[in-house]
């Protein structure tokens, strides 16, 4: 069944930042994301003893920032990134229970306004992750501007369960 936060008879606008992942295109609602950069390689520290999906830290501000590769998390294989592509990758600053993420992406495309009624159960063809992360897809169209068919949407809040997320090395992050 699809999660929707507002009731059927009332529309509302959605607002989802577009990222690719791989090869497909992905979304996550605006009000998770803080902001996104550009993290140099010589900014990321490397930490051991963690889940093989954890970049390492960097320091934002002050906050240090632990880096997730979601290409990693959910088994999608990378694609080959072109020096004209670097300029496109970056880093999604999320909010995730009260806790910062750097969420890596493939290339981030830009911030998509549509109505919610737009939003569908996934097709049964849609074989990029488990369905758990899915919290529905947006077919696209000419006016949305993107090189997709589809816009699936991911509920970050369930990309880590409860032990995974502890694996997730925080340390003392505060708020700007």
């Amino acid at each position: 069944m699809l999660k929707k936060e507002i009731s059927k008879d009332k529309k509302s606008q959605l607002q989802v930042a577009g990222f690719k992942i791989g090869k497909e295109s992905y979304g996550v609602s605006i009000e998770h994301i803080r902001e996104i950069i550009k993290v140099p390689s010589e900014g990321i520290y490397a930490i051991p003893n963690v889940p093989e999906y954890i970049i390492g830290i960097y320091n934002l501000r002050g906050s240090i920032i632990p880096l997730i590769n979601l290409n990693i998390k959910f088994g999608v294989p990378s694609i080959s990134i072109t020096e004209e592509d670097m300029l496109l990758t970056g880093y999604l600053i999320v909010k995730i229970k009260n806790k910062l993420l750097g969420i890596f992406v493939d290339r981030v495309l830009k911030v998509i306004s549509f109505d919610d009624s737009r939003i569908q159960e996934p097709p049964a063809t849609l074989q990029t992750l488990d369905r758990k992360y899915i919290s529905g897809v947006v077919k696209l169209d000419e006016t949305d501007n993107l090189e997709s068919e589809y816009l699936v949407l991911i509920d970050i809040s369930k990309i880590f369960d409860k032990c995974e997320f502890e694996d997730i090395p925080y340390k003392d992050q505060h708020e700007e």
